[in-house]
């Protein structure tokens, strides 16, 4: 599987459709680079930031 379309995936999912598949959105988190793990972040509506810092952070 590759990492930009997981990537493409993801970035263009709803925050409705991420907390629906919460579980499936999370699986490829570990895997994804830390560069791309940060665009998720920067910039990003507090609410999505906050559901992907939740993510990142039930990882370690």
């Amino acid at each position: 599987m590759s990492t930009d379309v997981v990537h493409r995936v993801l970035a263009n999912a709803e925050l409705c459709q991420l907390r629906e598949h919460e579980e499936t959105a999370a699986r490829p988190a570990p895997l994804l680079p830390p560069k791309l793990k940060a665009t998720y972040l920067v910039g990003a509506d507090p609410d999505r930031q906050r559901f992907w810092t939740e993510i990142f952070t039930s990882l370690v």
